[in-house]
């Protein structure tokens, strides 16, 4: 393991969107360890490991379907750690602590987040990226920034991967905001005050 998303892209620019998760991911200390490794199922092209933070990757993939991998399940480790800001800024609201940005974040996690209640496509393989909005965000953000890939080969509606990368786009931009928020500096009190005087 230990490779960065560089060692995946080569020449090609890495994505907007995809700076925009590692840098959200290091603010948070939390950037997967990724590297490449063999699968049993021939399907599975990549996984992410949330337990352990680790994201592997089948080898010797195309480029546009080994950067479309990266894409996506570089996108599930930033879901696991919005999940935890998420469980966070809970814990923050039943202490009376949690500040506006830290509300708006997850009002918005707890709706972008709820099963869709449209009825299922009649197409192959297809239900559980439908009904699973982590599976539809990923799958979203990683076809919409790099559209060479085989993935894209299994067709959904035209409006699907447009309108679920745009929401994890909106959810992470909110997650970031609540992340970088300036704590206001804590005043001294009359004390602190009454003994800076007597030091002087």
């Amino acid at each position: 393991m230990g490779m960065q998303l560089s060692d995946f892209f080569g020449n090609t620019p890495i994505p907007d969107d995809l700076q925009a998760q590692q840098t959200y991911l290091k603010g948070a200390n939390a950037e997967p360890d990724m590297g490449y490794a063999a699968f049993k199922d021939p399907r599975d092209l990549g996984q992410y490991a949330s337990k352990i933070n680790m994201l592997g990757i089948m080898q010797n993939l195309p480029p546009a379907d080994l950067q479309n991998t990266v894409m996506h399940e570089y996108t599930h480790a930033t879901q696991n750690q919005m999940d935890k800001q998420a469980w966070d800024v809970y814990n923050k609201q039943q202490a009376g602590t949690s500040t506006h940005l830290d509300d708006q974040f997850l009002d918005a996690y707890h709706k972008m987040m709820a099963p869709s209640t449209m009825p299922t496509p009649q197409i192959n393989d297809v239900g559980y990226r439908w009904n699973n909005r982590k599976e539809a965000m990923a799958f979203g953000t990683a076809n919409m920034n790099i559209p060479d890939s085989s993935s894209r080969s299994n067709p959904m509606p035209n409006h699907y991967d447009p309108t679920a990368a745009t929401q994890h786009a909106i959810l992470l931009d909110l997650a970031q905001r609540a992340q970088q928020q300036q704590r206001p500096t804590p005043q001294p009190s009359y004390i602190d005050q009454l003994m800076n005087m007597f030091r002087k």
